[in-house]
């Protein structure tokens, strides 16, 4: 199985999958069994793919999307997930760092953009919790989600359920999406 290795250092990796470095890059912070250099150590995973679902909107922001956009309470959602896994060996829980920019509302010719900045975990069966800020047009909120990665061969498959809560109300959405595991 083939990985290119992008930097030694995590941080800045996470900095480089940003812009682009590569769709799916492996960080060594010591050396990976798969590289051909003896283990016991941790690794950096990074991987970015399309995101799409629906989201249920609640409360006074439903009742603000209504009367000023004439739009909701439920809409589209397509985006991008950024994730950044950190392995441990011999370990099975992974830990997850997401950023997860999303446009919901196309649909009814409205754009609302919404983006996720999560800290999470995932465990070796593929399930995965993650909490952090959401910042979207009624402020910032906080986001929990659920999920669970389906694979198919090299084909990630993640499948999401969270909920978004500030003094506005709940938001609530499904979303899945996919990405390649090279």
């Amino acid at each position: 199985m083939a990985r290119s290795t992008c930097l030694q250092w995590p941080l800045a990796a996470v900095v480089l999958g940003l812009v682009g470095c590569t769709s799916r890059a492996v960080v060594m912070d010591s050396r990976h069994p798969e590289a051909g250099i003896p283990a016991g150590g941790t690794w950096t995973v990074h991987s970015a793919g399309p995101r799409m679902g629906v989201v249920y909107v609640t409360g006074e922001a439903a009742d603000t999307l209504k009367r000023d956009y004439d739009a909701g309470p439920v809409f589209s959602a397509f985006g991008w997930q950024f994730e950044f896994q950190y392995n441990i060996e011999d370990a099975d829980i992974t830990g997850l760092v997401e950023l997860i920019p999303l446009a919901l509302g196309m649909e009814q010719g409205v754009f609302l953009p919404s983006g996720s900045a999560l800290v999470g975990l995932r465990t070796g069966n593929n399930w995965e919790f993650a909490v952090g800020p959401n910042l979207s047009m009624s402020g910032i909120a906080m986001t929990i989600t659920v999920g669970k990665t389906y694979r198919v061969g090299s084909l990630n498959l993640p499948v999401n359920f969270a909920v978004v809560s500030n003094d506005t109300g709940l938001r609530y959405s499904i979303t899945f999406g996919g990405n390649l595991q090279q």
